[in-house]
């Protein structure tokens, strides 16, 4: 099992990368277990990073493949050396097709990392293997994981649902604003319909 007693029944922040981490105080629900994304560990605003996700190395969707400056391909070496608190998840495809943006198991291996399997079916576990449901966003990945971990309270900030904005400023991104809102809309349906007591989300 990928979850985690260290977040089960307190509350849990999960920061994506979108432009609004840059309104965010450190100083507020300092007690919260936090859940880093992405490159949200060069951000000044986060000063503490519990639990880290990432499961694209960067590399445009974009018929002509383009990296990102701040991105895992450009800057590899600090992120697989990056250490949280608590543990490290890189997620990797588990489809016989691997995209030139899909983290690799020598990523895994390099980073010292946690995998985890993307999987589109649903949020249950299958074959005792936790599977994480692709939902277009790694802070989509990140939250199941506090869900799962039976968190109290769910945060999400940063999750902004743009495209091409990052709190570090523009980026290309090919992936649509209603595909980030359709996954948090699946996700709350799935919170919903399984009934789960343990957390507000």
């Amino acid at each position: 099992m990928i979850y985690s007693n260290n977040i089960t029944e307190k509350e849990c922040i999960v920061f994506g990368s979108g432009p609004s981490l840059n309104d965010w105080n450190d100083s507020q629900i300092q007690e919260a277990v936090r859940i880093s994304c992405n490159t949200c560990i060069f951000s000044n605003n986060i000063n503490r990073h519990d639990y880290y996700f990432i499961q694209d190395n960067g590399c445009s969707r974009a018929k002509r493949p383009e990296v990102e400056p701040n991105c895992y391909l450009s800057r590899k070496r600090e992120y697989d050396s990056f250490r949280p608190t608590y543990k490290k998840f890189y997620g990797i495809s588990v489809n016989s097709k691997r995209r030139r943006w899909n983290l690799t198991e020598q990523d895994v291996s390099d980073g010292d990392a946690i995998p985890y399997s993307l999987k589109t079916l649903n949020m249950s576990p299958v074959d005792n293997t936790d599977y994480i449901t692709e939902l277009h966003s790694v802070a989509l990945a990140a939250a199941q994981f506090a869900i799962h971990s039976k968190c109290t309270h769910l945060y999400v900030v940063g999750c902004d649902c743009t495209v091409g904005e990052r709190f570090s400023g523009k980026c290309s991104v090919v992936t649509t604003s209603e595909k980030y809102k359709e996954g948090w809309s699946q996700l709350y349906k799935y919170m919903r319909s399984m009934d789960i007591p343990y957390t507000t989300f």
